[in-house]
């Protein structure tokens, strides 16, 4: 663990981080450190591991059975779904915005031509915080590009984004993410990192007030012909859409 190669910004080495910082910043090292390993420290190659025994359960169960995984899960909740495929570049997050907006497209149209209707969008820039990282109003830019590229490609087009553990807490993570409102996201992945129990919580609490106000202010006609009926449809909608993933 100690000897750990820096690979990406989810797997740092230890030396990496803290060879050469202040040490009576000893606390804010220590979050990076804590931050930096988050693919392979704390609880995550055990969790990995499991998760690869748990399918692997569900799989063999499947076989003897002669059921279907979903009827396995609780059975099915809709009757259609809309697939969804990742438009991932490639790890070309290194280069220019509009080098990455260029394979994206090109996996966009490829996607249309096949008859998808929704997509899922990468925002793998790194967080402010992590080495590299970018500003979130560069974040923030990328979306837009992708929802007016998108618009271009086919009007129906759902858009939706994976900001890879992109926070480091909540409050954070929601201030942005209120900034993408007018993109139409249908959901929002990976925004926080797995284990951060409390920042879920506390994200959950806080779309739950957000919600209850904007009823509140849809009952008194405030938003009433605007468009963005749904303006976080991240938490709002994507429950009630059965939007999924095709892998």
């Amino acid at each position: 663990m100690i000897n750990q190669e820096t690979i990406h910004f989810w797997t740092q080495g230890i030396a990496d981080i803290v060879v050469a910082t202040d040490p009576l910043e000893a606390k804010a090292t220590y979050d990076r450190v804590y931050q930096g390993s988050f693919y392979h420290g704390r609880s995550r190659t055990l969790v990995q591991a499991l998760s690869a025994v748990h399918m692997a359960l569900y799989y063999l169960a499947w076989k003897q059975m002669g059921v279907t995984v979903y009827k396995l899960l609780g059975s099915a909740r809709t009757q259609h779904i809309r697939p969804y495929v990742t438009l991932y570049p490639g790890d070309i997050y290194d280069d220019s915005v509009q080098t990455i907006l260029a394979e994206t497209r090109r996996q966009a149209e490829r996607a249309v031509d096949q008859g998808l209707r929704a997509v899922k969008v990468p925002v793998l820039f790194g967080a402010e915080n992590d080495p590299g990282g970018v500003s979130d109003r560069t974040i923030v830019g990328f979306i837009e590009d992708c929802r007016e590229m998108l618009d271009e490609i086919a009007p129906d087009l759902v858009l939706a984004a994976d900001f890879g553990y992109c926070w480091w807490d909540w409050q954070a993570a929601a201030w942005r993410l209120k900034r993408l409102e007018d993109y139409d996201v249908y959901f929002a992945e990976a925004p926080l990192r797995h284990d951060d129990l409390r920042g879920t919580r506390g994200w959950r609490l806080y779309r739950r007030s957000e919600l209850e106000k904007r009823s509140s202010q849809l009952a008194a006609g405030r938003c009433a012909n605007g468009s963005n009926g749904a303006l976080c449809p991240w938490s709002s909608q994507a429950s009630a859409g059965r939007v999924a993933s095709p892998n």
